[in-house]
């Protein structure tokens, strides 16, 4: 604080420049008051010069000059904050349905069982929850929260009257803007804080929606069904869950190409990559989670698929011999 008010005064000295007679110094603006009004037309039009070359400097409150840069200087000085109450609730929120996952998969899973089959489980669970929990809200907010543009107006461009939303329609209007920016609920928030390294997430962005949709709508019941054929362990539920953890680990993957590879073709326009937090925490790990488990969910249905092929095999060359 020391150092921004230095600096403003600094440059309100600097900048301030008073008129060199101070006897010139009267109300110029009124010839009534001013002691020389009665000059000759040349001698008047060289003060009115003189004013204009000093910017009529002495006319501005020092006061109020000094307050107005303070507000100016103290703007571009304080960056805004990285981490919000916001950002904390968020984070909050993530971890809390993770222990719940663990929590509830130790409950659920009849024991013993093995550490594969309980990574299984969890995930699954942590999967489902996070689809319903979290990313079921932002499609509410995409399809249900907006607000209505303004009718263009007779100051056009004046920007309350400029909207992309006017170029397209969206579920039959072209007057609303939707998406998680446009609600004060805290789920919207929640998404608000997302968009900080993702802007798509926070308006109406028809691949980030049409995902959803599925990541939503199948995704999240198919991982609480893979989770209730794991309750099951038996030798005819094993095919079964195989067969739906590959299907489900393979649209995981593929959601996650087709949410970045737009962004990949136009050099990453609405991703921050110059923030550390936004980049490594939101973008990379939070996403990488949805990349590399289920590639490892596809190694491990593999390996299970392989081994029960090699078993079957075993028995029908041991027929055939009879």
């Amino acid at each position: 604080m020391k150092l921004i008010v230095s600096w403003v005064a600094c440059r309100s000295f600097l900048f301030y420049r008073p008129s060199e007679d101070t006897s010139r110094s009267g109300n110029y603006l009124n010839p009534q008051q001013n002691p020389r009004s009665e000059s000759s037309n040349v001698e008047r039009l060289g003060e009115a010069r003189e004013r204009e070359l000093l910017g009529n400097a002495h006319y501005v409150d020092f006061s109020t000059l000094i307050i107005n840069m303070a507000i100016q200087d103290a703007t571009i000085i304080a960056p805004p904050a990285l981490i919000s109450i916001t950002t904390l609730l968020s984070l909050l929120a993530a971890l809390s349905i993770l222990v719940a996952a663990v929590v509830l998969s130790k409950r659920l899973l009849p024991q013993p069982q093995s550490r594969r089959t309980v990574i299984l489980h969890t995930w699954h669970l942590f999967d489902f929850l996070i689809h319903t929990l979290l990313e079921g809200p932002y499609l509410y907010h995409s399809l249900f929260s907006y607000s209505v543009t303004p009718p263009s107006s007779g100051d056009y461009p004046h920007p309350a009257s400029l909207s992309t939303a006017s170029t397209r329609k969206f579920l039959g209007y072209s007057d609303r803007n939707y998406g998680a920016a446009h609600s004060s609920f805290p789920t919207a928030l929640l998404w608000q804080e997302y968009a900080r390294a993702d802007a798509r997430w926070a308006n109406t962005d028809l691949t980030i929606i049409s995902i959803e949709l599925l990541t939503v709508l199948i995704a999240g019941p198919l991982a609480l069904y893979v989770c209730y054929l794991l309750q099951r362990p038996t030798k005819n539920v094993a095919a079964s869950t195989c067969f739906w953890m590959t299907i489900l680990a393979t649209g995981e993957i593929y959601g996650g190409f087709m949410t970045f590879a737009p962004e990949w073709l136009t050099e990453s326009s609405n991703l921050d990559t110059t923030n550390w937090m936004y980049m490594w925490l939101y973008l990379v790990f939070f996403n990488g989670l949805w990349v590399a488990i289920p590639a490892w969910v596809l190694w491990v249905a593999y390996g299970e698929m392989k081994e029960a092929f090699k078993k079957a095999d075993e028995i029908d060359g041991k027929s055939k011999s009879k």
